[in-house]
């Protein structure tokens, strides 16, 4: 009995040691990520940024594999037999929606490169290679495409690809053998809506135009859900990202003050972020803010003693960091104060137009501007040289920040505002991009809270 219970314990001894994971033997990725990935296809996980890390290996063989190429030929196959047993009108209204990236053309030579869906989205890398036109067509969908336009089902692009990528999107897609479509759909630039809100308005467009979507296939479901979706619908597989649709809402809770204490824009909002502010969304919103503030103050009697100020913010209300920003993920990096000093310094930011409208108003209307900001005083001959450069051609006070203040920003603009009243000005308006430029007693008769995702500033 001893001698069997001790070769029992030999032999246990002897397995687990021959299942040991040893140097330079490749770790076998967990038992759960292919469940990680049948949930994401079936829509139960969704939200997601990135693929479970400990999944990498498991998700680039999946992607490099010939299971994706399987896996992908099913929906296709099922799709041709289904559009092959379809009775067409013969009115030529039928149309076929494709969605584009990861369904009419492949990224995997951009996701090779960045981890097969396991590292954060990173937008900037991914315009470039949109912007490069070299993405492959995934064959199948290309085998599905040439099908369809035997059968006289013609197809439609819709993509949340914007405007401005038109021309190499139509590039890229001719290059690759999609030879014709009825039409091809791309967002705004700019524009706030989520890519289900997007595409569910398309494809409204297109049944209120007389077409008839007998089919649709794109590899999100934000691709395929949404009324009218299409007769049928038709999920491409990808386990790699997850458009964010939340993205909207965040920015409308920063400007709501729902959001305080933010460093940086979530990282997968990068690409709406950017489309917001280089789009005419962030243009339209500013001048909606700068009208009301125009109409308020031709509304104000004025008390003739000359007296009545405006209080301006300078960076992101009278001056825009736009060219800084661009080169800094618009607000999704982290808050570089080196890099950010020297773009002040170059004294070449540019003027937010809708300010500088109302600032040339309210020196007509006798309401004399005065600008505080939380630029220091040894910034002060480059502020006022840039200011003057942008048409901002006279002020009242230019008031900066001691250099080493120990104080927030809200705390120094409250306590130069008291200042200001206690000197007998009557602070009829106040502009700022932030919260901490307009809160604070007093504030001013009317505060305005200009347009800023990009950053936030206790």
């Amino acid at each position: 009995m001893a001698t069997a219970r001790l070769l029992l314990l030999l032999t246990v001894a002897a397995a687990a040691a021959g299942s040991c994971f040893c140097s330079g033997q490749e770790a076998k990725p967990p038992p759960y990520c292919g469940s990680v990935r049948t949930a994401v296809e079936a829509h139960n996980i969704v939200g997601w940024k990135t693929f479970p890390a400990d999944c990498a290996k498991y998700v680039a063989d999946y992607i490099t594999g010939d299971r994706y190429g399987r896996d992908s030929d099913v929906v296709i196959n099922e799709a041709i037999a289904y559009a092959e047993n379809l009775k067409l009108s013969g009115s030529g209204k039928e149309v076929w929606v494709f969605d584009i990236d990861e369904t009419a053309l492949s990224t995997l030579p951009y996701q090779a490169k960045h981890g097969y869906g396991v590292q954060p989205y990173d937008h900037m890398s991914f315009l470039q290679y949109v912007a490069g036109g070299s993405a492959p067509a995934l064959q199948g969908t290309l085998r599905l495409y040439r099908r369809l336009l035997q059968l006289g089902i013609k197809p439609v692009f819709l993509t949340d690809r914007t405007e401005d990528q038109r021309a190499v999107t139509t590039h890229n897609l001719l290059s690759q053998g999609y030879s014709s479509w009825e039409k091809l759909l791309l967002q705004p630039v700019g524009l706030q809506a989520s890519t289900q809100a997007f595409k569910t308005s398309e494809r409204k467009k297109l049944v209120s135009a007389g077409f008839i979507i007998v089919g649709n296939i794109g590899d999100q479901w934000s691709d395929i859900l949404g009324s009218p979706e299409g007769s049928r619908t038709f999920k491409y597989p990808n386990p790699m990202y997850y458009p964010p649709p939340y993205c909207g809402s965040v920015r409308t809770a920063v400007e709501a003050h729902n959001i305080i204490g933010w460093k940086t824009f979530p990282a997968d909002c990068a690409k709406y972020v950017a489309d917001y502010i280089t789009g005419d969304r962030y243009g339209r919103d500013a001048d909606v803010v700068i009208n009301e503030a125009i109409a308020y103050a031709e509304s104000l009697k004025l008390s003739g003693n000359g007296k009545e100020v405006w209080v301006f913010d300078v960076d992101e209300t009278a001056l825009s960091t736009l060219p800084y920003q661009a080169k800094h993920g618009y607000g999704v990096q982290p808050y570089d104060h080196m890099s950010f000093l020297q773009y002040v310094a170059g004294g070449s930011a540019p003027a937010l137009q809708g300010t500088l409208r109302l600032y040339h108003r309210l020196l007509q209307l006798g309401i004399k501007p005065v600008f505080l900001t939380d630029r220091t005083e040894d910034q002060s001959v480059v502020t006022t040289h840039n200011l003057l450069s942008q048409g901002y051609s006279s002020w009242e006070k230019l008031l900066l920040q001691p250099v080493g203040q120990q104080t927030s920003t809200q705390a120094f603009k409250t306590g130069e505002r008291k200042k200001l009243v206690s000197d007998g000005y009557v602070i009829v308006g106040n502009i700022g991009d932030q919260w901490s430029d307009i809160l604070g007693s007093p504030e001013g008769c009317r505060t305005f809270k200009y347009p800023n995702p990009m950053y936030y500033v206790a």
